[in-house]
């Protein structure tokens, strides 16, 4: 399924994935990461970058402009901050026009074949959603865990839980965008971390199933010790009691609406 030549062909209709960037304070790091999916090998025409700046304080907004300029690839919007990253996701997801959408942190990388193993998984499979294997690289201190449970082999068209897939709840995959637009499924605002846990929980159940390539790593997080890649550091313990509550809330919502 994978190949290493860019594919160069204009696509038939519409875009394939939608890549989403919320940004925040990353002008050391946005230029490489917009690199990187304009890298891919699913080739022009096939993916578009959605950048969504959340109010920054240095270049990254002017980076972006600069790198969106003469190019029908990236589109850039911002937005006042808001705290986390949940805002400018969903600006972005107003905005997306692909069949996909693709979650990526302003600061992380994509292996080149990323976008086009992971539709070509959900096109073959008809899956909701596609999750792919993190790796870590830079030299800062570790700062965000990778799951490695669902991970132990590539898995096509299985049950969420069973797979393990509900291990790993943050927005790093690929998301059909009928099933994201049909139930409304949006990240909640007022959490300053975890907003991508419900959302991607929603998601799940949604899906009728889900796929895992695991054969390569396909998602590069980047380790930084600065946290700046982040609208907001820390979180209180009644705003982690009220990630939970939303969590089991989203479970027993959704849960019912299948069954019923």
């Amino acid at each position: 399924m994978p190949t290493n030549a860019l594919d160069t062909t204009d696509p038939p209709g519409r875009i394939d994935v939608s890549v989403i960037i919320p940004v925040y304070n990353c002008e050391e790091f946005i230029e490489a990461t917009i690199a990187s999916v304009r890298q891919q090998t699913i080739g022009r025409g096939h993916y578009e970058i959605v950048a969504v700046d959340d109010g920054s304080t240095d270049k990254s907004l002017s980076i972006l402009n600069d790198l969106a300029r003469g190019r029908n690839d990236l589109r850039v919007f911002t937005i006042p901050n808001s705290g986390s990253a949940a805002a400018p996701r969903n600006r972005g997801l107003e905005a997306a026009s692909g069949r996909y959408l693709f979650f990526l942190d302003a600061d992380d990388k994509l292996d080149r074949d990323t976008l086009k193993r992971l539709s070509q998984t959900a096109d073959a499979t008809g899956s909701g959603v596609v999750l792919c294997k993190l790796g870590l690289f830079g030299e800062g201190k570790l700062t965000r865990q990778i799951p490695s449970k669902p991970f132990a082999k590539n898995s096509y068209a299985v049950d969420f839980i069973e797979s393990k897939a509900n291990s790993t709840l943050s927005a790093l995959k690929l998301f059909r965008h009928s099933i994201i637009e049909d139930h409304e499924i949006r990240f909640p605002l007022g959490f300053p971390i975890g907003e991508d846990q419900p959302f991607t929980l929603k998601a799940f159940l949604h899906s009728p199933h889900v796929s895992i390539l695991a054969d390569k790593v396909f998602y590069w997080v980047r380790q930084r010790g600065d946290g700046t890649n982040v609208t907001s550091a820390g979180q209180s313990p009644r705003k982690h009691l009220d990630r939970i509550m939303t969590l089991i809330s989203t479970i027993l919502e959704n849960t019912k609406r299948l069954r019923g």
